[in-house]
């Protein structure tokens, strides 16, 4: 199956527990942050939203986001913001 998205740029912002991911998707540009829950050590990601804030799942569905996430342009992203918090926090220890 062909890729539909093309990654721009990943934005990590390990202090934060968050990395932005910035790809195209029909000529729209698109959003997917990917975070840590502050009061847990369960990660998360949101959905595709356009650079205005409107939630575009028309165009990238919950599953395409989650592929995203693990394609080869964004994993060592994401790989590298969980193990920085990962050595940061510890298990259960919080930021305060």
């Amino acid at each position: 199956m062909e890729q539909k998205y093309s990654i721009k740029r990943c934005v990590l912002h390990e202090g934060a527990g968050q990395l932005e991911v910035f790809l195209e998707v029909d000529a729209v540009g698109l959003q997917i942050t990917y975070f840590l829950f502050y009061d847990s050590d369960d990660w998360a990601s949101t959905r595709a939203y356009d650079l205005t804030g409107a939630l575009r799942d028309d165009l990238l569905s919950l599953k395409e986001v989650q592929d995203v996430l693990e394609s080869p342009d964004v994993k060592p992203y994401k790989l590298e913001l969980e193990d920085y918090k990962r050595d940061k926090r510890g298990p259960y220890s919080y930021d305060i």
